[in-house]
């Protein structure tokens, strides 16, 4: 994935990781066609240790499409996984309700600069359950499921990645 738009993926396992400044990160190991790749994933955390509240409800929101309910914790666990492209074992905090988690993820592509360096970064901005596109509103509220996919989809059509997907 290269570029904005809604795709199929699998979350092979989300890490929960500390900045060298105290923040707190949730990134994504997923597969697409195939391929494994690293999507950066929002702070919950601040530098401070306060809550990130935008970080914290896309994980709150993939949490509900993962089938998570109000009085379910979120399990970390140690584990193991080669990566990279040594495919070396490396050691993650694993949130395990996420591992192994087929759904759609809207990304979008952002330029930064510092330094004098212009980086490229793809940052989650919408997760949809995989059999049927709902969103997580959709789910708790029980309304009209994957009209937000839709409407994404419509919104952003942009890319070619946006194509329609079979559910």
């Amino acid at each position: 994935i290269s570029d904005s738009g809604i795709y199929p993926v699998t979350i092979k396992f989300a890490s929960v990781e500390q900045s060298k400044n105290g923040a707190i990160q949730v990134n994504f190991n997923i597969d697409y066609n195939g391929n494994s790749q690293t999507i950066w994933g929002p702070y919950i955390t601040s530098n401070d240790g306060k809550p990130n509240k935008i970080g914290r409800t896309q994980i709150n929101n993939l949490g509900i499409i993962a089938g998570m309910t109000a009085d379910d914790d979120i399990e970390v666990v140690e584990e193991t996984f080669n990566v990279g492209k040594d495919n070396k074992p490396t050691e993650f905090n694993v949130i395990e309700q996420f591992t192994d988690l087929p759904i759609f993820i809207r990304v979008q592509k952002e330029y930064s600069s510092y330094n004098g360096k212009i980086s490229r970064k793809l940052n989650p901005m919408a997760f949809y359950r995989a059999s049927d596109t709902a969103s997580a509103p959709e789910i708790v509220n029980g309304t009209e499921v994957g009209k937000h996919y839709e409407t994404d989809l419509a919104k952003y059509l942009n890319s070619a990645a946006m194509k329609p997907y079979a559910v």
